[in-house]
């Protein structure tokens, strides 16, 4: 359908209007919409599964690239292969090549961590945040990571609780999901651009 606006039974004004790009994938289907870059990405039983083996970082991507929008994703462990693994959410600038990973490692508690590194364009970290995974943190339910992104500033949310803010210097990215040295599932994955800037004070 298409989207409009309407007035009945008066005079009324209209300004600043914008339809803003938006998806969400609940995996119900066959899905051929994301980007894949390494690993083996399939829908199955309403989930979007990374499957491929090894350490490597395997990413999927959908959407346009984009300074202002909201991300988030379910997602749980299937299996673990590496001492060194992470899952989680990514935004990756197409122009420099640089990656912002945010998600949590599968390390019994009290060391489980949820980790926020930039990637620059040389493929080195350039930083690292960690911040500790609440007390009895499961890996075999779903657990949702959400970002909120501002330009330079990025809120990030693990089930709903901010656990991380900061400022990252990347350019225009498109969203989407990662994996290290994991197999993990994925689902609920939505995103939705902002078009007015949020005071970050």
């Amino acid at each position: 359908g298409q989207a409009g606006i309407v007035a009945r039974g008066g005079r009324s004004y209209f300004d600043g209007i914008a339809l803003t790009s938006w998806f969400r994938d609940a995996f119900d289907r066959p899905d051929r919409s994301w980007e894949v870059s390494g690993g083996s990405w399939l829908v199955d039983e309403g989930a979007l599964h990374q499957g491929g083996g090894g350490a490597g970082r395997y990413l999927a991507l959908k959407g346009d690239p984009g300074e202002r929008y909201e991300f988030s994703a379910s997602l749980k462990w299937r299996d673990n292969e590496s001492v060194a693994s992470t899952a989680g959410i990514v935004a990756a600038s197409g122009g420099t090549g640089e990656l912002l990973l945010a998600g949590f490692d599968h390390t019994i508690w009290p060391f489980g961590r949820f980790w926020v590194r930039h990637i620059g364009g040389d493929g080195a970290v350039a930083r690292e945040i960690s911040v500790e995974t609440p007390r009895g943190f499961l890996y075999d339910v779903f657990h949702t990571v959400r970002v909120i992104r501002q330009g330079d500033g990025f809120t990030f949310f693990l089930d709903g609780r901010e656990i991380v803010a900061a400022r990252f210097p990347i350019g225009p990215s498109r969203a989407g999901l990662y994996t290290e040295g994991v197999q993990a599932g994925f689902d609920d994955v939505s995103l939705k651009a902002l078009g007015v800037p949020a005071d970050l004070l």
